[in-house]
């Protein structure tokens, strides 16, 4: 009986997917490399090493399509040709 008031105290234990277990070991990769290149100076060897396993991760940016911006004014050179000129009083 001691054994199951035990289990029972205790909290749940999480479960991890072998996808988030692989990502968040590549995750601890990185930032222990960064901590280390960071003390030898070699920022720039780091820093694509990050983003080469960002992208492997999540997908080139390349893939996000960008929307056109929409224009909030007309040029003057259509509203002048929409238009009628005032006569001057």
């Amino acid at each position: 009986m001691g054994d199951s008031s035990e289990s029972l105290r205790r909290p749940p234990q999480k479960l991890l997917l072998d996808s988030e277990l692989t990502t968040d070991q590549q995750l601890m990769q990185v930032s222990k490399s960064d901590n280390e290149d960071n003390n030898n100076g070699e920022k720039s060897k780091e820093e694509s090493t990050y983003w080469a396993i960002i992208e492997e991760i999540f997908g080139k940016e390349d893939e996000v399509l960008y929307r056109p911006k929409k224009r909030k004014y007309r040029s003057l050179d259509s509203l002048y040709r929409a238009t009628k000129p005032v006569p001057a009083v």
